[in-house]
């Protein structure tokens, strides 16, 4: 065993937890950063559904010292209290290595009671459901790994809880993030743009993908706007949307472009920071939309706000559940089309 691991095992070269490889040639990487907590039983099942994917392995050094201090991640997430967990999955080893990976990024707010500025508390139950994009993102890459798909892919979730205590965000505070941008905190139930912003960077600073699409839960706008028949979309890039308009037409996920531009970029300037993290009541889940852009520089980027589709969304022949699992169709079938070589 690894020193204070028991649980781990060091041998040539490969990490084994309870007797299980974690390093696995081909296998999908699970990569733990920065230090996390993972208190919440959600975030346990999914660490938990990730380390059956043909034997999931870490992403560590070969030397002890990092080994152990990759162990120790997991240890720290399964005891702190609730700050940000970054997992990451690749499967960039299964297509061609001169080329760029894609990316698929999910929001993971395993339960969301809206912070200080707290929600209602009729059907606040079904925020555990905050989660849907990191659940696609995990199933997607799980499908592609499974399927031995040849494309270099990055899927990276942002996992937390948003829940009011004495540490809590405050409206009124502000916030510094990962690539130096600050944001002022108008309303702590706006959070997911905030852990989507941090990801989204690391990704494409990290990474350098082709391009970068990312799925939340993220605003009850968009639900106003398309009901539960259509995600939103908002993107950067017309070849991207047409792709997966298409896609989206063919497997039943269908995406409906939305704007968009200068005029709503402005309603989220901050009179104290670089930006502010709601635009106010008019066109929300554009000015949403309009934060993440600020942290893709020139990648090409698509947004998909499921708030509608993978919750409570309308049984059909495909889902017969309250969470529809919405989106792993639409992106595996994107990558069937267009990038798998």
């Amino acid at each position: 065993g690894i020193a204070g691991f028991p649980d781990f095992t060091l041998s040539n070269g490969v990490v084994s937890y309870q007797g299980t490889p974690l390093r696995a040639k081909g296998s999908p990487i699970l990569d733990l950063q920065p230090p996390p907590g993972m208190d919440n039983e959600s975030q346990r099942q999914i660490l938990d559904t990730l380390r059956e994917f043909n034997s999931d392995h870490l992403s560590t050094r070969s030397d002890q010292s990092a080994l152990s201090s990759a162990i120790d991640t997991i240890d720290a997430a399964m005891k702190s209290d609730a700050p940000i967990l970054h997992d990451k999955l690749r499967t960039d080893e299964m297509g061609k290595k001169s080329d760029k990976p894609v990316a698929f990024i999910g929001k993971g707010v395993c339960f969301d009671t809206g912070g200080i500025s707290i929600k209602p508390a009729g059907n606040m139950e079904d925020m555990k459901g905050d989660m849907a994009g990191a659940a696609c993102v995990v199933g997607l890459m799980h499908a592609l790994a499974a399927r031995n798909a040849k494309v270099n892919v990055v899927g990276a979730i942002g996992l937390v809880e948003n829940m009011p205590d004495g540490n809590a965000q405050r409206p009124g505070d502000i916030v510094k993030t990962m690539n130096g941008q600050t944001i002022e905190i108008i309303n702590t139930d706006a959070e997911g743009r905030l852990v989507l912003a941090d990801v989204l960077h690391y990704v494409n600073t990290r990474h350098k993908p082709k391009f970068m699409i990312d799925l939340a839960t993220l605003t009850g706008a968009i639900i106003v706007a398309l009901g539960q028949e259509y995600a939103g979309m908002f993107s950067n890039n017309d070849q991207l949307c047409e792709r997966l308009t298409k896609v989206g037409l063919a497997t039943g996920e269908r995406v409906w472009r939305m704007p968009l531009g200068p005029e709503y970029d402005k309603m989220i300037d901050s009179k104290f920071a670089d930006m502010k993290n709601t635009g106010g009541r008019w066109g929300g889940s554009i000015t949403a939309a309009q934060l993440l852009a600020r942290f893709v520089d020139k990648t090409p980027w698509v947004h998909l706000d499921i708030a509608g589709t993978a919750l409570g969304s309308p049984q059909s022949d495909t889902n017969k559940s309250w969470s529809s699992g919405w989106g792993v169709r639409l992106l595996n079938q994107l990558v069937v089309d267009y990038y798998e070589k």
